[in-house]
């Protein structure tokens, strides 16, 4: 200010060049004003400027806005460029450089007719001219049709129209130029362009209108898909469908989820024979595809499976079905597109039967590695062999049973439900025999002259009492012992019609004889037991065996033979269908047997009490006998009442028991 001799009020301040700023004031550029007096009349002279230099100066809103804050100091003037409204304007300072004008792409700088793409100084003399280029960059198309044929790509790049304006700058002695640009796309392909270019390559097949209309309208660069294939559809691959678990057990899902038996965890996989195992279904053929310019793609042929029957299994029908031939665990070996079935016949578990495996039932083999556990079962449609003990436990096996340990308080049960028939058979058979001798002795009585028939108007209710109280004492007893003995029947054996017919006998000879009006009601009895006696004989089999080396507190059964090589038993109930033979010791219990017994010691010198039992064509030895001991062949026993050695018992051809040393 002092230089114009003006106060600041007094001076009009124009902005040249904003200069810049670093940090620290690093490579600052001082800024650059007009400064002149308002005072006078005209524009001051280009001799007049004044350079200011503002060294803090970050924008006009900054430190040159406030008056009060600028610090101006006077520099020698220099010589600028400008753009205004398209045009470039020169201002001259006598003496300094002249300035330089940058052009930039997209326009056009021509100095004295020559067009310059380098930075150029200009003069007061050159004829300068300054213009903005429009462009227009075409675009492109092309449809591709795929390798497989089942797509029609276009592929479209839009069309460029660019318009430029040259920016107005401020004056600089080192003017770069600067261009606004408005870029337009357009479409590079119309509809009927893309109808032409379909009908050229032969697409006729799967056209997509809608996608040709948008490519057609399209203003970016994509890919549309314009025209589809029908891909052909797979056949019905053949399959196979099991009807068995592929595993060795599966989880048993209780019904009621208040109470869990952890021992009916798991029910191990078997089969019954002539059980469905598998089906196949065969595959079908598939549909044909089309290409977009209509060619026929085949389908890929449908895969095929083999079912293959192996150990114990048929096919049937035509191969489409596979059936188990045999009782067993049904194994499956599948390799690529075989699937071969096998029935093995048993079922190999090589740990204890306890909590952790739940009980076994199989139909099949059971063959058992360790013990069966405490109030565990196993139930087996063959054989049974346990390699430990059995403890508190119950097995029951249609076929045989091997106990290689001991058995201890449990139950064996070998041959099935036929291992109960022969307990009921001789009972049902006798109770049988001794109706038929009631009816014939009722029907002597009412047949005698003596008899007084007056005395039974009110039936034979009275008759009936008097007999069972003097020749037919035993089959009240018998009638009692088979509803026991029914209470434990197997379903298959039980029934509505056995439970009828026990209730009739109990009434008929224990509770109520007196009421029993005619001999009719005791023929429907005999009947009756008759019916029983047919069906227990058309359900008896084979007869399968026990083998084991000691017995404690036991019950055991078979409809084969029973035999004790160990130690012996104790306090044991044997029932066999066959023989029974103890090599060495039965102390305390019972022997019942539809064959010969062996016992190489029964009873003890306490006294402690034994018994056994055979029909009457069979026999009794005994390598050492205890007194206290009953034996009975047919309905003849005899109780020991010495120590003695070297026992057969029978019956002779009179049917008296005979006792004969070895």
């Amino acid at each position: 200010m002092h230089l114009l001799g003006a106060k600041q009020c007094e001076i009009q301040i124009q902005v040249l060049n904003p200069g810049s700023s670093e940090v620290a004031c690093l490579g600052r550029r001082p800024a650059v004003v007009r400064a002149w007096k308002k005072k006078e009349s005209e524009k001051p002279s280009e001799g007049d400027f004044q350079s200011i230099t503002a060294s803090d100066h970050e924008e006009q809103t900054g430190p040159l806005a406030n008056p009060e804050s600028l610090a101006v100091t006077a520099e020698r003037s220099i010589s600028l460029a400008r753009v205004e409204y398209g045009e470039i304007i020169l201002e001259y300072s006598k003496g300094e450089p002249y300035p330089v004008v940058v052009p930039c792409p997209g326009i056009n700088l021509w100095v004295n007719g020559n067009r310059r793409t380098e930075p150029v100084a200009l003069t007061k003399e050159d004829v300068i001219r300054l213009e903005a280029v429009n462009e227009e960059r075409e675009g492109g198309w092309h449809l591709q049709v795929s390798e497989d044929g089942m797509s029609a790509v276009l592929h479209v790049r839009p069309k460029l129209r660019i318009t430029r304006e040259i920016v107005d700058l401020p004056p600089s002695n080192h003017l770069h130029i600067e261009v606004k640009e408005k870029i337009e796309k357009l479409p590079p392909v119309s509809l009927e362009e893309i109808i032409q270019e379909l009908n050229k390559q032969g697409i006729i097949f799967g056209i997509d209108w809608e996608a040709c209309a948008r490519a057609a309208a399209s203003c970016h660069e994509e890919e549309v898909i314009i025209a589809r294939g029908r891909p052909p559809e797979r056949g019905q691959d053949a399959r196979i469908e099991f009807f068995f678990s592929l595993n060795e057990k599966v989880p048993v899902i209780s019904g009621d989820a208040g109470r869990i038996d952890y021992r009916e965890r798991f029910a191990f996989t078997s089969v019954d024979a002539g059980t469905i195992l598998a089906r196949k279904y065969p595959g079908g053929p598939g549909v044909p595809g089309a290409t977009v310019k209509g060619g026929v793609t085949a389908p890929p042929p449908p895969q095929d499976v083999v079912l293959k029957a192996g150990r114990g299994v048929a096919l049937v029908n035509n191969g489409l079905e596979a059936v188990a031939l045999d009782t067993g665990r049904p194994l499956l070996l599948q390799n690529k597109n075989l699937s071969e079935i096998t029935i093995y016949p048993g079922l190999v578990h090589s740990g204890d039967v306890d909590l952790s495996s739940g009980n076994i039932a199989f139909k099949g083999d059971v063959l058992i590695g360790g013990n069966v556990n405490e109030r565990m079962n196993v139930e087996a449609l063959g054989d049974v062999r346990v390699a430990g003990h059995v403890a508190q436990a119950m097995i029951q096996a249609s076929g045989s049973i091997l106990v290689q340990g001991n058995v201890l308080s449990s139950i064996l049960v070998a041959g099935g439900e036929n291992a109960f028939i022969q307990d009921l058979a001789p009972l049902i058979d006798n109770i049988h025999k001794q109706l038929q001798l009631l009816l014939r002795a009722i029907n002597q009585l009412q047949g005698n002259q003596a008899f007084k028939t007056g005395d039974l108007k009110g039936g034979i209710g009275p008759l009936l009492k008097l007999l069972l109280e003097i020749k037919f004492k035993n089959l009240p007893q018998m009638v009692k012992l088979l509803k026991d003995l029914s209470r434990n029947l197997p379903e298959q054996l039980s029934g509505e019609k056995l439970i009828v017919l026990v209730r009739s006998l109990e009434h008929a000879f224990i509770s109520a004889p007196l009421s029993i009006r005619d001999c009719k009601e005791l023929h429907a009895m005999k009947h009756g037991v008759g019916d029983l006696i047919d069906r227990l004989t058309s359900i008896s089999g084979q007869k399968s065996d026990i083998l084991l080396k000691h017995a404690l507190n036991s019950d055991i059964r078979a409809t084969g033979s029973v035999k004790v090589v160990g130690t012996g038993c104790y306090n044991t109930r044997i029932v066999a269908g066959g023989t029974v033979e103890v090599e060495r010791t039965f102390r305390g219990g019972e022997i019942q047997a539809g064959g010969n017994v062996y016992v190489g010691e029964l009873g003890a010198r306490s006294g402690i009490r034994a018994r056994i039992k055979v029909p009457w064509e069979r026999k009794i030895s005994l390598g050492h006998v205890h007194e206290n001991v009953i034996v009975q062949v047919g309905d003849r026993q005899f109780r020991f009442d010495r120590e003695e050695y070297g026992i057969i018992m029978r019956l002779d051809k009179e049917g008296n028991l005979i006792n004969r040393t070895h």
